[in-house]
C-alpha cells in the first residue's frame, strides 16, 4: 500500500529548537487517521514523542475519533507550543501531552494503543550529530525496539529503510507482534539525515546490508504492529521485501 508523498509537517524535539519536517508530519498525521482512527475506538492512545501536536490534531479533525490522546513530549518548548494548539482547537479534553518522561511513566501505562514517529536516525558517534535528539542507535533502530519491547497490544509507528528495518520486524516477531496494515511514502533527505555524520553510518550500514536507500532518498512506513491473536495475516514479509526495493 503506498502514499503519494504531499506537502507534509513534522516536528522533531530539541532541548532549545524545535525542529520542522513536512514531509514527515502529515505522513504520520495521515496514517493515524487511516491506521487507528477510522477502524478502532480506544478510550485512550498513549503517544511517545509529541512533538507540536499537529500530526494528532490534524488527524482528530478529520476523523470520528471520540477517545483521549495522552502525549509526552520531553521538550518544554515543543510541549508548550503543542498545548497552545490544542487549546487553539478546543481539544484539551481529547489531547493532553505531558512535559514528562515517557519511559518513567510506562509503569502506569493503560497498554492498549501507541503511537509515535520516534527518533531513528543512525550514527556510529552520537556526539557527532548536529542534533543528538535525533539519534536513534548505532542502527538507528534502538527507539523502535524498545517502544516494541512496553507489551502494549497495538502500536502504530513510523519506521524508514534506513534503519535496519528488518532487525526491527524480527524483534516485532519475538516480542509477539505481527504487522496487520502499513502505509509507505518516499522521502528525500532532509538537512539532518544529510549530514556527513549520518551519510557516513549509512553508507556503512548500506553495505552490511541493513540499510536501504537510494540517491535520491529513502522509504518510510507507517505500521499498525499488533499482538499476533488480533491479526490474521501478518504482512512483514511483505513490508520486508519492499523496504529493501531501494538500491
Amino acid at each position: 500500500m503506498n502514499f503519494v508523498q504531499g506537502n507534509f509537517a513534522q516536528e522533531t524535539e530539541g532541548k532549545n529548537k524545535v525542529f520542522y519536517c513536512p514531509e514527515e508530519s502529515q505522513f504520520y498525521s495521515y496514517c493515524l487517521e487511516m491506521l487507528l482512527m477510522i477502524h478502532f475506538s480506544p478510550d485512550i492512545v498513549i503517544e511517545f514523542g509529541s512533538g507540536d501536536g499537529t500530526a494528532v490534531i490534524a488527524a482528530i479533525l478529520r476523523t470520528r475519533f471520540e477517545g483521549m490522546v495522552q502525549g509526552y513530549e520531553i521538550n518544554p518548548k515543543a510541549c508548550h507550543t503543542a498545548n497552545r494548539h490544542i487549546s487553539q482547537y478546543r481539544l484539551d479534553s481529547r489531547y493532553m501531552i505531558l512535559n514528562d518522561c515517557f519511559f518513567r511513566n510506562t509503569p502506569g501505562f493503560e497498554k492498549n494503543f501507541l503511537i509515535s514517529n520516534p527518533p531513528y536516525l543512525p550514527c556510529f558517534s552520537k556526539e557527532d550529530m548536529v542534533m543528538p535528539e535525533l539519534y536513534g542507535g548505532w542502527d538507528g533502530a534502538e527507539v523502535i525496539q524498545k517502544l516494541l519491547s512496553i507489551n502494549f497490544s497495538s502500536v502504530m509507528m513510523l519506521v524508514p529503510s534506513i534503519s535496519n528495518p528488518l532487525a526491527v520486524f524480527s524483534h516485532a516477531k519475538n516480542s509477539g507482534y505481527s504487522i496487520s496494515n502499513f502505509l509507505v511514502t518516499a522521502l528525500p533527505f532532509g538537512y539532518y539525515s544529510s549530514q556527513p555524520e549520518i551519510q557516513d553510518t549509512l553508507c556503512v550500514l548500506k553495505r552490511q546490508k541493513v540499510s536501504f536507500f537510494s540517491g535520491a532518498g529513502y522509504l518510510i512506513a507507517g505500521v499498525l504492529f499488533q499482538k499476533k491473536e488480533y491479526v490474521q495475516e501478518d504482512r512483514s514479509e511483505e513490508l520486508g521485501c519492499i523496504m529493501q526495493s531501494l538500491k
